[in-house]
């Protein structure tokens, strides 16, 4: 926890000094959507079958235009998770293990169409993730032991946006660099959809 503080600290101060000194167009505004998620178990002869869950995602980003070019640091607040099916006597249920986490992505991005109303982007990069809060009382159930997620972890996004006159709007694939938890060899897989707005 205290290495994620330390660099969103170093982010926002990085952020304000790029504001006051750069030459380049620098914007800032909030975001928000949903998230298509599920985690991936890969490995253990009892590992659960993850199915995707729908959450959202809240938070501000920051955008120095580098002409063609463009980096995008953001602090968002996600939900995210997946659904479990799991067999009993009585027939399947089903149950749900949610992570909520408070995410740094840092996009850097190209225009591939660049016009005064409106462009179209790609982009990708690194994700840090600190994990705020999580239910996962069914993956205990079926290790029948305590079970956590890692509570720090690295992952990439990779996505299209098209922007027209302030407002954006963003549709990306996340996954994790790391598996995030030495249990069933847990992958997340996440797909998103983000609206935003330049104030500034």
């Amino acid at each position: 926890m205290n290495n994620f503080r330390k660099l969103t600290t170093t982010l926002l101060f990085t952020l304000m000094g790029v504001a006051g000194f750069a030459q380049s167009p620098v914007y800032f505004g909030p975001k928000a959507g949903l998230n298509y998620s599920k985690i991936r178990f890969t490995e253990g002869s009892n590992r659960p079958d993850g199915q995707y869950y729908t959450g959202f995602h809240a938070g501000v980003f920051s955008r120095l235009d580098l002409g063609r070019m463009y980096l995008q640091p953001e602090v968002v607040y996600n939900e995210k998770g997946t659904r479990l099916q799991t067999a009993t006597s009585t027939g399947n249920t089903s149950s749900d293990v949610r992570l909520k986490t408070l995410d740094i992505p840092v996009m850097l991005g190209v225009k591939l169409v660049d016009a005064k109303i409106a462009n179209v982007r790609m982009m990708g990069g690194p994700v840090f993730s600190n994990t705020l809060e999580e239910r996962s009382e069914a993956l205990q159930r079926i290790t029948e032991k305590d079970f956590s997620f890692n509570k720090q972890n690295v992952g990439y996004q990779v996505g299209l946006g098209v922007d027209v006159a302030t407002f954006t709007l963003d549709v990306r694939y996340e996954s994790s660099l790391q598996k995030i938890s030495s249990e069933f060899g847990s992958r997340p897989e996440i797909f998103q959809i983000s609206l935003g707005f330049k104030i500034l």
